[in-house]
């Protein structure tokens, strides 16, 4: 399959990327901007993730996901349910916190012990600051056509990437550098990393995410097998719904079949009922649109 047009082989891509940094560490390294370019920017926290996690680690996710779920005899007392919930809750932080700092150490030494991980991982979070940076300023510029991808694709601050790639304090650090900024030159690191994450989420990553929400954005871009058509506001639906049939159809099918069966919801918008009703007398595709 080709990456970018719904059909990739995913598992191949990243056991050829895996390879590629065995074999050619700096050719993947200095190449990540038009490889990522190429397929989906979330390539890029997804080879990290896998090179400290380990290659087959979706696999595993997918094995314990399958095993059989251990009822629990409902005759057991609500007192003894309730202590049960209290302790198991209290060793799952216990248990969340000790990963955590386990994955945090992982990372540090492998970042600091070796140069092939730290020139990747650089090379990615350079590339996503600069990409933060311009869409924030076409942003501020209200050139919202030109937007490009980069902050839906940033790892969420806190999300099971950012614990165990540190990718969200990297890139800011890198948005917002201690020496550009005044407030921060004098400020002690551990406060300062604390202060530019959470400034990268409320200026940076919220913002840019709002706007993305807009489908202009998309179908500018062309990327259109990333589209979220259930916030795709009912009048966009119906000015674009022609271009989805040419661009996207077998995502745009499927998302019309799990409307008709309620496992999907097309976002009213502004359109008035007698604009749907009117649409009822376009073509084939636009009767089924508004026929949802």
């Amino acid at each position: 399959g080709v990456r970018g047009t719904g059909k990739s082989d995913k598992e191949g891509f990243y056991t050829a990327a895996l390879w590629l940094h065995e074999n050619h560490p700096k050719t993947l390294a200095l190449n990540m901007g038009p490889i990522s370019g190429f397929g989906y920017l979330k390539d890029m926290p997804e080879i990290l993730f896998r090179l400290l996690e380990g290659s087959n680690t979706r696999k595993r996710k997918e094995d314990v996901s399958c095993l059989p779920y251990r009822y629990e005899d409902k005759r057991i007392k609500d007192e003894k349910k309730e202590k049960e919930k209290k302790e198991k809750k209290e060793k799952a932080r216990v248990l969340r916190l000790h990963r955590k700092n386990e994955r945090t150490n992982k990372i540090l030494n492998k970042y600091n012990q070796e140069s092939d991980f730290r020139l990747l991982y650089n090379s990615i979070a350079d590339i996503f600051a600069e990409l933060l940076k311009e869409d924030i300023e076409l942003l501020q510029k209200g050139d919202l056509y030109k937007l490009g991808l980069s902050a839906k694709w940033c790892p969420t601050i806190d999300s099971s990437y950012d614990e165990v790639t540190l990718l969200c304090e990297s890139i800011a650090r890198r948005v917002f550098p201690k020496e550009v900024y005044e407030e921060y030159k004098d400020m002690e690191d551990a406060h300062y990393a604390f202060k530019v994450r959470d400034r990268l989420r409320k200026e940076v990553l919220v913002p840019l995410r709002k706007a993305l929400d807009l489908p202009e954005v998309y179908i500018s871009a062309m990327k259109w097998d990333t589209l979220p058509y259930n916030k795709v506001p009912s009048v966009a639906m119906k000015l674009y719904k022609t271009l989805f049939y040419k661009h996207d159809e077998e995502r745009f099918v499927e998302y019309l079949e799990k409307v008709k069966i309620g496992k999907a919801t097309i976002a009213a918008g502004a359109l008035l009922p007698h604009e749907i009703i009117a649409s009822l007398n376009d073509d084939e595709n636009g009767g089924e649109v508004a026929e949802l």
